[in-house]
């Protein structure tokens, strides 16, 4: 679908990671009833759903554009055979995953090895089942960022049983990321979505299927 970059030197940032440092201005203000996720930049809360969404699809975008890995629709059969299936499969790319230890691109590629359908790859990445799956995403490229020391991070133990990370942005990372082009991985998702709608579409519908998937029921 893209042919591969020339190699170079990763960003401070990945394009998921941008989503979610700048979450307001890719997702609305969260509602009354809808879980919200707090933007480290602003302070404003704002849909988790949709900071986690884009922050999934800006990840799977900006590999595949870097050709890390490889998304594309392949046609199968259920039923028996009765039906003619299409989904989209994340298949290994001719670049090699240069992306930041810890980061979900890094994830995506890595996984993307034996070619899974995208609902996989991210069934895999989320790992198990929670309340709020978007939220979870976010956390983990949150941790991600801790991880290479760009955000702070304190973890709290409730009831000697679940533990809780709270992140901060440190002052160093708040201006490296201002420096950071936010509009480029705008323009990455529009681009996707008006350029290649079908299979953007189909992309975002297997993304939400594996939420569904990896959401723990309340029953």
């Amino acid at each position: 679908m893209s042919q591969p970059h020339p190699a170079a030197s990763p960003p401070s940032f990945t394009p998921s990671e941008l989503v979610v440092l700048f979450g307001d201005r890719f997702a609305a203000e969260g509602g009354m009833l809808t879980a919200k996720e707090e933007v480290l930049t602003s302070g404003a809360k704002v849909s988790a759903e949709e900071v986690g969404q884009a922050a999934a699809l800006a990840a799977l975008l900006a590999a595949d554009r870097a050709g890390t890995l490889k998304l594309e629709t392949r046609t199968g059969k259920a039923l028996f055979g009765l039906l003619k299936t299409e989904k989209v499969h994340a298949a290994p790319g001719a670049a090699p995953a240069a992306w930041p230890e810890g980061s979900l691109e890094r994830a995506l590629s890595e996984g993307a090895a034996a070619a899974p359908t995208v609902q996989d790859l991210f069934q895999g990445v989320l790992g198990e089942e929670s309340y709020n799956p978007w939220q979870r995403l976010a956390a983990m490229v949150k941790a991600g960022l801790a991880g290479r020391g760009l955000l702070d991070v304190e973890e709290k133990k409730t009831l000697k049983i679940f533990t809780t990370a709270t992140f901060t942005l440190p002052e160093t990372t708040r201006a490296a990321a201002a420096r950071e082009d936010v509009d480029a991985v705008r323009d990455l998702l529009r681009t996707a979505e008006s350029g290649r709608a079908e299979l953007y579409r189909a992309t975002v519908k297997a993304v939400r299927a594996a939420v569904t998937f990896m959401t723990t029921s309340s029953d």
